[in-house]
C-alpha cells in the first residue's frame, strides 16, 4: 500500500514555478553556506581569508554547473524538459543529476587549486556525499512539501467547487445514443449505449473500458489510443479526460476524495479511484460551472 501511494506521488504532475535562474542561485548559496559550515578536507588549516575564498568557490561551481545545465535543458533537450509532462518523480531526478555532475565539478575545482590532489574512487565517492547532503537531501525535502501545500491547496478550490454543483448532475441521458468502440485494426469493437459508459482508462497499448450491464461493471479491453476516442467525445461535454490515463463519464459522478496524495472521483458502483490532474482540471470545473 505504502508502495502504491509513493508511486501515486512521484508521477502526479508538478508544475516550475517562479525564475529557475534564481533557483540556481539558491542552490549555489546552499552550497557555499553548507562548506562554510562543515570546512572539510582538512580547511581549517588554511589561512583565515584564502580559505573563505575557496569554500565560496565551491558555490561558484554549482552556480556554472546548474546554468550550463539551465541553458542545454532549454536548448537542446526540450522535448524531455517538457512543463506540460514534468512529473515529481522526474524532477527528483533532475535533482539527482545536477548534484552528481555539481559533485564532479567540485573534484576538478580542488584539483585546480590544488595541485597535489589526488584524484581516487574514495575522493571522488567522498565529494559526492558531501555534495549530496549538502544540496539534494534539503532540496528533496522542499520539492516534497512544496508539492504536498500544492495539492492541499488545488484539492480545495476543487472541493469548494463540488461541494456547491455535484448535487445538480444530471444522470438521466435524454438522447441516449449508441457509442462503438473501434480497435486499431477494425476488427474488435464494443457497442454500448451512453449512460452505459462508466470510464475508459489507457493500460499500454491498450484501453480498458468500464461499462454497466445489468447494473455491474463490466470491461472490454481494446487496442487503441485515448486521443482517438476523445474524437468520439468532441461534442459531449460530460465525457470529460480528468487524467492524462483517464476519460469519464460525469454524469456517474457520485462523490469525490480529497487527500494529500491528490483528488480522486468516486463513480456509482464503481471501486476504482479516478484521479484528477492539475492539468484536466479545468474540464471538470467547467462541466460543474454549466450545471
Amino acid at each position: 500500500m505504502n508502495s502504491l501511494r509513493i508511486k501515486t506521488f512521484l508521477n502526479q504532475p508538478y508544475t516550475k514555478k517562479g525564475n529557475p535562474w534564481t533557483n540556481i542561485v539558491l542552490i549555489s548559496c546552499s552550497i557555499s553556506i553548507f562548506m562554510l559550515i562543515i570546512q572539510p578536507f582538512d580547511m581549517n588549516n588554511i589561512p583565515y581569508l584564502e580559505k573563505y575564498f575557496v569554500l565560496i568557490g565551491f558555490g561558484l561551481v554549482t552556480l556554472i554547473v546548474a546554468s550550463l545545465h539551465q541553458v542545454a535543458s532549454v536548448t537542446l533537450f526540450k522535448k524531455y524538459y517538457d512543463p506540460t509532462k514534468w512529473t515529481v518523480k522526474k524532477n527528483f531526478k533532475l535533482i539527482t543529476l545536477i548534484f552528481f555532475l555539481i559533485g564532479w565539478g567540485n573534484i576538478f575545482y580542488i584539483k585546480l587549486i590544488a595541485k597535489d590532489f589526488n584524484i581516487s574512487i574514495s575522493t571522488i565517492f567522498i565529494f559526492q556525499i558531501y555534495t549530496l547532503v549538502g544540496g539534494i537531501f534539503p532540496v528533496s525535502l522542499s520539492v516534497i512539501l512544496l508539492q504536498q501545500y500544492r495539492q492541499l491547496k488545488f484539492n480545495d478550490i476543487l472541493v469548494s467547487d463540488f461541494e456547491n454543483q455535484i448535487l445538480k448532475i444530471n444522470d438521466t441521458f435524454e438522447n441516449n445514443k449508441e457509442l462503438k468502440f473501434l480497435s486499431e485494426n477494425g476488427k474488435d469493437f464494443l457497442t454500448i449505449l451512453e449512460s452505459q459508459l462508466v470510464f475508459i482508462e489507457t493500460q499500454g497499448n491498450y484501453l480498458q473500458i468500464y461499462y454497466y450491464s445489468n447494473n455491474l461493471i463490466e470491461t472490454k479491453s481494446i487496442r487503441n489510443t485515448l486521443k482517438t476516442i476523445e474524437l468520439m467525445f468532441e461534442n459531449k461535454n460530460f465525457i470529460q479526460k480528468t487524467h492524462r490515463a483517464f476519460l469519464v463519464n460525469l454524469r456517474q459522478l457520485e462523490t469525490y476524495q480529497s487527500n494529500v496524495n491528490g483528488f480522486y472521483l468516486k463513480l456509482k458502483n464503481c471501486d476504482v479511484k479516478i484521479p484528477v490532474s492539475r492539468t484536466y482540471s479545468k474540464n471538470i470545473r467547467s462541466f460543474l460551472t454549466q450545471l
